[in-house]
């Protein structure tokens, strides 16, 4: 039996698959919004003093970082580094994902729980590197 949370869903958490039907995981370590997401930011936005996540669509993800998603009636245009990945994963649930905004992180189902991906606005120019590109 897989391990569940107090709300009685499986844990959030990064997935790496490599069957060719998802794209894998980059091997980034930079925790800065938009990046790779840390466990802690997972942890507490699913903390039940937080507001739940807002249930959305995503809309489009370009090669650039901008992903286009609407949630809770508003359209939101975010940038995270691995936009494939993140489409890929949305596609296989028909492109619903959950938006927790306050802690920046967008997630969507997967076969093993959730696929958690760290977001930032499109517009924060303060993105940084992936953290494999810094010599």
């Amino acid at each position: 039996m897989e391990p569940r949370d107090r709300r009685g869903e499986t844990p959030a958490r990064p997935i790496a698959e490599a069957d060719g039907t998802t794209p894998g995981r980059s091997p980034c370590t930079n925790h800065h919004a938009g990046h790779a997401p840390h466990w802690i930011q997972v942890f507490h936005s699913r903390s039940p003093d937080e507001e739940p996540p807002v249930i959305g669509r995503l809309l489009e993800a370009s090669d650039d970082g901008t992903v286009v998603v609407s949630a809770g009636g508003r359209t939101y245009r975010l940038w995270n580094h691995e936009p494939r990945r993140l489409a890929a994963t949305a596609a296989a649930n028909d492109g619903e994902i959950a938006l927790s905004y306050r802690w920046k992180l967008l997630r969507t189902r997967h076969e093993s729980g959730w696929a958690c991906f760290s977001v930032c606005a499109a517009e924060d120019g303060d993105r940084g590197l992936c953290a494999w590109h810094r010599d």
